[in-house]
């Protein structure tokens, strides 16, 4: 969604983009008889030149995002904060003519429904500034949906259709740990280090899989495309208490977040969209031992466990999920720091 001004150095915010086109959701996490339906597209960000009415923005506009109405169960998130409240606001980001891309955000759009639930949900919002001579905008309304699209009819060479149906995608993120994960051949080589600062924009996480088994490159999927990947970390009581989604695609200011390499994968996200990810790298070993997994984050958008933790409550269940199905899973039960500012735990 691209964000301007309609008329040059003044006017409203207005946004171009086709909003009778549903956003399409995916089901993210079940918690109980709740399932919650997460999509990180369509994101926004700043047009570049004036063009057919709309204009660039001025230097050092910032621009929010304030919630109108909503259906019952749909919301957004934007950077850190949850639009859940009528009215409710958060900053989405500051244009500069420096960093152009200040506003280039994938917020999180949510629904949270019962289980067996699927239908159309509005939510609907404005962008609004705090620039003197501008005016918010006007309010946009979009369609959340959990419904899969209907199938299309693809016509054979007989001359008989087929239905090609589009698949529901897999759940990135399970409320409880996965079964079968792979897991590292040599103990005492992985980690998970946590700094939760009294500043949330210096927290920090690091997640390490070390000496892991034999894996290919094709086997992590298709991050580029389709394959999206979930931190998530259990406690010793199979509780969610942390997670984190990485996305599939996209990019990331102008480049691709995903890049593929030989042997390996590598996301790196410095705008931290949507959980505070900053770097994800995947590597495969066709020897036992030679695989490793290595993810950091940082910054207000990471979700980050209750500290300092309960001995009762360790050892700790780190997990990276695909949603082609791979996993693969750290149990870390030795701590060399557990306060309420820093976490390292081993395996």
């Amino acid at each position: 969604m691209l964000v301007g001004f309609t008329t040059n150095n003044g006017g409203a915010l207005s946004i171009q983009y086709d909003f009778s086109v549903k956003f399409q959701l995916a089901p993210s996490l079940t918690i109980g008889g709740t399932t919650v339906y997460t999509n990180t597209d369509p994101g926004f960000d700043a047009i570049l030149a004036d063009g057919g009415g709309f204009f660039v923005l001025n230097n050092n506009t910032q621009v929010s995002v304030q919630l109108i109405s909503f259906d019952p169960g749909a919301s957004v998130k934007v950077r850190s904060t949850v639009l859940d409240t009528l009215n409710e606001a958060a900053v989405l980001g500051t244009y500069t003519t420096a960093a152009p891309d200040g506003l280039h955000h994938h917020p999180t759009w949510t629904l949270s429904l019962p289980n067996g639930v699927f239908g159309d949900y509005d939510l609907v919002f404005r962008l609004t500034t705090t620039s003197g001579s501008f005016t918010a905008s006007q309010s946009y309304a979009v369609v959340l949906t959990n419904v899969t699209p209907a199938p299309t009819a693809t016509p054979t060479s007989t001359g008989t259709p087929t239905a090609t149906v589009s698949p529901t995608p897999t759940p990135s993120t399970s409320a409880t740990p996965l079964a079968g994960c792979r897991v590292p051949v040599v103990a005492v080589k992985s980690s998970l280090r946590i700094g939760n600062k009294s500043n949330d924009a210096k927290d920090t996480l690091q997640w390490k899989l070390a000496k892991g088994p034999i894996t290919t490159k094709a086997e992590f999927g298709d991050p580029l495309g389709t394959t999206r990947y979930a931190f998530c970390v259990y406690d010793a009581t199979g509780a969610l208490s942390a997670s984190a989604e990485i996305p599939a695609g996209g990019l990331c200011a102008t480049k691709p977040c995903w890049k593929a390499a030989k042997t390996s994968f590598t996301y790196a996200d410095k705008e931290l969209t949507p959980d505070g990810m900053h770097q994800l790298q995947l590597k495969a070993g066709l020897k036992a031992g030679k695989t490793s997994v290595t993810l950091k984050g940082k910054g207000s958008n990471l979700d980050l466990p209750p500290m300092p933790l309960p001995a009762a409550l360790l050892p700790l269940t780190a997990q990276l999920q695909g949603s082609n199905g791979i996993c693969f899973a750290t149990v870390l039960g030795v701590t060399s720091h557990n306060t309420e500012s820093k976490l390292d735990a081993k395996d």
